[in-house]
């Protein structure tokens, strides 16, 4: 039981992965997809959450790079395994446990990214229960996103915030810890430093029977 529909691996496969592709703990790594989609925020998150300091977002991925007018190559890229050497920044992420401890504490904001519906609990199209965990507030992930698939400056991130306190601990999540990520590149865009992902997320939290579920706005 437990770990949600995409499981975080465990630190020492994912440095196995990363080494297999070349990267150690002093390669520059930049992540880009299409546009700003979660599943590049996650591998940044990854990264920043086993102590990696040169991780960035290309923000607007390749089709803002194209657009742009920047050279692109094809075929294949040999790369040498290296040896990456994790160090867990603990911070970065929480699990059932501390989100159970956690909720309606002073000073913490649960953060959920779904759109409205799942967040009310008016519909559940991936998971057996609807709903949300109690206490949190709601900002869609793709509200952070400009359509031209960059990411919104600080400013008008902070505007989407607003009302969470800059100093709270900020615990984001979403259906299974993929498009929570955007959210989280966000909060840290605008200046918020004391956030985690809550990997699991909410397929992870209803899978243990005795966790409360709220539907509607509250």
């Amino acid at each position: 039981m437990g770990g949600g529909r995409s499981p975080l691996p465990q630190p020492d496969e994912l440095a196995r992965r990363l080494g297999n592709l070349g990267i150690d703990a002093s390669t520059p790594v930049v992540v880009y997809d299409d546009d700003l989609r979660p599943e590049g925020a996650r591998l940044w998150w990854i990264l920043k959450y086993l102590g990696h300091g040169s991780a960035y977002i290309l923000n607007g991925g390749l089709a803002g790079w194209k657009s742009a007018g920047y050279p692109l190559i094809s075929g294949k890229i040999e790369v040498t395994s290296r040896s990456f050497q994790a160090s867990v920044q603990k911070d970065w992420l929480a699990d059932v446990n501390e989100v159970r401890a956690k909720l309606g504490a002073a000073g913490v904001t649960l953060l959920d990214s779904r759109d409205w519906k799942q967040y009310a609990g008016e519909t559940a199209p991936l998971d057996p229960v609807a709903g949300h965990i109690p206490g949190a507030v709601h900002a869609y992930w793709k509200d952070g996103i400009d359509e031209d698939g960059t990411l919104k400056g600080a400013e008008r991130q902070r505007e989407r915030f607003a009302g969470i306190d800059p100093d709270h601990e900020v615990i984001v999540y979403c259906g299974s810890g993929l498009s929570a990520c955007p959210n989280v590149l966000a909060l840290r865009e605008a200046g918020y430093r004391k956030v985690k992902l809550y990997a699991g997320s909410w397929s992870d939290w209803i899978s243990y029977k005795n966790n409360p579920a709220a539907i509607g706005n509250v």
